[in-house]
C-alpha cells in the first residue's frame, strides 16, 4: 500500500530539482526560439512587401502587444489560483464571483 501512495506522488516532490528544471527549461527555451524566428521572417517579408514604413510600424506596435499579453496573463493566471486557494476555506460564491472576471484574461 505504502509502495502505490509514493508511485502516486507528483515529480515535483520525488525528482531533483536540476531534472525538473532541465526538464521544463528545454522545451520553454525551444518556444522562445521559434517565436523569434517567426518575428524575423515576419519583419522579412513586411520588408519585401511594404517596405521601410510597414516594419517601422511592427517594431512601433510589437513592444504595445507585448505589454498587453503581459498584463493579460498577469491577471489571468495570478487570478485563476484565487478561487482554488479559498475552496478548502469555505465553498461561497466569493469563490465564483473572483473566477469569473478572471476567465477571459487567461489563455
Amino acid at each position: 500500500m505504502e509502495k502505490a501512495a509514493s508511485e502516486s506522488k507528483s515529480p515535483f516532490a520525488t525528482e531533483p530539482v536540476g531534472r525538473l528544471i532541465t526538464k521544463f527549461a528545454i522545451p520553454c527555451v525551444i518556444s522562445l526560439l521559434v517565436n523569434s524566428l517567426y518575428n524575423i521572417v515576419d519583419q522579412i517579408f513586411i520588408g519585401w512587401g511594404v517596405g521601410y514604413l510597414g516594419n517601422g510600424a511592427t517594431n512601433v506596435v510589437f513592444p504595445i502587444t507585448i505589454i498587453a499579453l503581459a498584463l493579460s496573463l498577469m491577471i489571468g493566471d495570478g487570478g485563476a489560483g484565487l478561487p482554488f486557494m479559498m475552496i478548502p476555506a469555505a465553498l461561497n460564491s466569493l469563490s465564483a464571483r473572483t473566477a469569473a472576471p478572471n476567465t477571459p484574461c487567461s489563455p
